[in-house]
């Protein structure tokens, strides 16, 4: 019986050439082999994958072949593994991009020197210029070929990096026309034809996978600040180095550096927030920098350390885990203690920490601690800083907004929604068992999250605090209540008990607690008013006060930040029309926000030394307190006369020129001409020409 035998596809290579897949392969495999243990291999097999071809191309472009290419891969992988024995990283030797490039730097240099001790070399018969290094042959005046080279593989290798990780994030088809259409840049049109997708879809790929991969690159950029250390004792730590040459100017840098100077005894009295071990400084003439020593938070996804893999457990990372659901309301609930214990012990020592926010909150032995202290500063320093929607509108630097921040906090850790959707909530409430204490969270972030500053009844973080306790022990909240309000609660309370225990209600209209009314927490919604006039066309530029006659501005008109189940009362001013009112209740159909539309009446009565215009048009001219019009009535004002009034005659009409115009005037009989005026006399009334009082002023 014949067998097929499948053929090995084969690739002629040039002398010192290598297949890139079996290259690396068994540069791999022989790497690994040389490596000590188990989780060495682990570990470094991450970190080849992850800087092979960085150290591969540069190799390439400094005149190595392919093999000496791999061989300089390897010996750079394992110069590394044998340093990272004593310390992984030095700061003193400038960034981590700097440090590798460097190790890359000595291996591709030991390369040229092997090749000129080796006389046995395959390619022995290469003229003098290929065994010369592509950096030896030519004088370059700008300084490090090398360095420039591998600072463009750099940022190639972190794109391809990010690209990757974008990959797994987005759907095939996008990412297909991501890569078509901004990667490979082709045409727009050429990409909707071969794919068979829409233009729309196109811009929308575009958008979408670039904002993803906007966010994985940021992360490499913020991975290159915050580095991981061992101990001498074998301790894992967190250290976090902070460039000179990343501040605008010296002053910045150095007070980030004071502040991190009183934060670091500060951060070790309360177990809330991360602590710092040890603050160290470099004022080397090349790159200053200062690094702080952090104790490391749990790892997001394992219970097992792997120095590659990790990756911080924050908040945000565990509202990434529940994709858009609700955290435990019980949880919410401790966190929300333990930070604001955490900022209480802050705002004590005098400091605020400026960036309350998930990814700021990281987890060490499964307790929420404050963390990214780099921004921690003395109470009221106003310099802006922080992350939109965790910024009150007073701005940030103060007490209120550190709790400003933190309620935004709890409000996406309880809702699963975004920050910027306060005060929006969830189409689905909390399960049953948890929904009186999601009720009184809800109340919670509601007050400290208001945006007018008196109106917060929570004021420091301390009274937060004991808030957060006596919920997690099923106290309520403390409340001032006077002596009239006291027994209607308690006449509330007798009737509850005649009619029984009333339970929490499903429905998100109304709350009813173990037969306790809970308010509706405070929604916010934006008005927008809009002027029309009595014709139906847009009226801009009309001006509205407020009930005490303040001017807030014109239409069209934006008003943020009201309270649904309150009144709106504005009056509406402008020259040439009725004042309006508005007495509306506030109200949100889901969209936070609702629409006004003011129709603006035309109130336009002559007044005393001022020339005048009728509804029809016709100018009047002041003679002392009277207005009186030196034209005729034409053949076509008096039609519209006649036809409001519903008459079929035919008047005398006859020529007459008026300043150089040909016009047709009529003439009639005097009790015609009394009912003419009296009708215009009605229509200015009715149209807003004339007050009431004119009604006889026409004749």
């Amino acid at each position: 019986m014949a067998k097929k035998v499948a053929k090995k596809s084969t690739k002629k290579l040039k002398k010192g050439e290598v297949d890139l897949s079996s290259g690396y392969a068994k540069t791999r495999k022989s790497l690994i082999a040389r490596l000590e243990n188990w989780e060495d291999q682990r570990t470094w097999e991450e970190f080849y994958k992850t800087y092979w071809k960085l150290i591969y191309s540069v190799g390439i472009k400094a005149g190595l072949r392919q093999d000496e290419a791999f061989d300089t891969v390897q010996e750079t992988i394992l110069s590394i593994a044998k340093q990272s024995k004593k310390n992984l990283y030095d700061p003193n030797q400038g960034s981590f991009k700097t440090w590798l490039m460097n190790m890359t730097r000595w291996r591709i240099n030991d390369q040229f020197r092997k090749r000129k001790k080796d006389t046995a070399m395959p390619g022995g018969g290469w003229d003098d210029e290929r065994k010369t290094a592509v950096i030896d042959r030519f004088e370059d005046p700008k300084g490090d070929l090398l360095g420039r080279m591998w600072d463009v593989e750099w940022k190639k290798n972190i794109a391809d990096m990010a690209l990757t990780k974008v990959k797994g994030q987005v759907s095939p088809k996008q990412y297909q026309i991501f890569d078509y259409y901004v990667v490979k840049q082709w045409d727009a049109k050429k990409v909707q034809e071969h794919l068979g997708v829409s233009m729309a879809q196109v811009y929308l790929a575009k958008h979408r996978v670039g904002s993803v991969l906007k966010k994985e690159l940021a992360k490499f950029d913020k991975d290159s600040e915050v580095w991981l250390a061992r101990g001498v004792t074998g301790a894992m730590r967190a250290v976090k180095i902070v460039y000179r040459e990343d501040f605008s100017d010296e002053r910045t840098f150095e007070r980030e550096f004071e502040g991190i100077l009183k934060f670091e005894p500060i951060s070790r009295g309360h177990p809330g927030l991360v602590h710092v071990l040890h603050v160290g400084r470099s004022d080397q003439e090349v790159s200053p920098f200062y690094y702080y020593v952090m104790e490391l938070g749990d790892d997001a996804y394992s219970d097992e350390f792997n120095p590659v893999e990790y990756e911080p457990r924050t908040l945000r990372t565990d509202m990434k885990l529940a994709n858009g659901s609700p955290l435990d309301t019980d949880f919410c609930i401790e966190s929300g203690r333990l930070l604001a214990e955490a900022l209480h012990h802050l705002h004590e020592k005098g400091l605020t920490h400026r960036d309350v926010k998930p990814s700021n909150v990281i987890f060490v032995d499964g307790a929420a601690k404050l963390a990214d202290i780099g921004l921690v500063a003395a109470v009221d320093q106003r310099t802006f800083v922080g992350t939109e929607g965790f910024v009150p509108p007073e701005g940030p630097g103060s007490v209120s907004a550190d709790l400003y921040g933190l309620g935004k906090v709890l409000y996406e850790m309880g809702t699963g929604m975004d920050r910027l959707q306060f005060p929006e909530l969830p189409e689905d409430g909390p399960p049953e068992k948890q929904r009186k204490k999601w009720i009184l969270l809800n109340r919670i972030i509601c007050d400290i999250c208001e945006p007018r500053i008196t109106k917060r009844e929570i004021v420091n973080a301390g009274e937060l605090a004991n808030t957060f306790l006596r919920l997690e022990q099923g106290k309520r909240q403390r409340k001032k209540v006077t002596a009239g309000v006291g027994l209607s609660m308690m006449i509330c309370l007798v009737l509850a008990g005649v009619i029984g225990q009333v339970l929490l209600q499903h429905t998100w209209g109304e709350k009813v607690i173990e037969g306790r009314r809970i308010p509706l927490p405070i929604r916010y919604v934006t008005a927008k008013i809009a002027t029309i006039s009595d014709e139906k066309t847009v009226l801009a530029g009309v001006d509205a006060y407020d009930t005490e006659n303040t001017w807030l501005s014109s239409t069209p008109l934006r008003l943020r930040n009201l309270i649904v189940g309150e009144r709106l009362k504005l009056i509406l001013k402008r020259k040439g029309y009725r004042d309006e009112t508005i007495d509306e209740e506030i109200t949100d159909d889901g969209t936070q926000s609702m629409f006004i539309p003011v129709t603006m009446k035309r109130f336009a009565p002559p007044i005393e030394g001022e020339s005048w215009k009728d509804a029809l048009g016709l100018e009047y001219a002041a003679r002392g307190e009277s207005h009186l019009s030196d034209t005729y009535v034409t053949a076509e004002t008096w039609q519209k006369f006649l036809k409001a009034v519903g008459a079929n005659e035919s008047p005398v009409v006859f020529e007459y020129t008026e300043a150089g115009v040909p016009l047709k005037v009529v003439a009639v009989q005097e009790d015609r001409a009394k009912q003419y005026a009296e009708w215009l006399t009605n229509k200015c009334i009715k149209d807003g020409y004339l007050a009431e009082h004119s009604v006889n002023s026409l004749s």
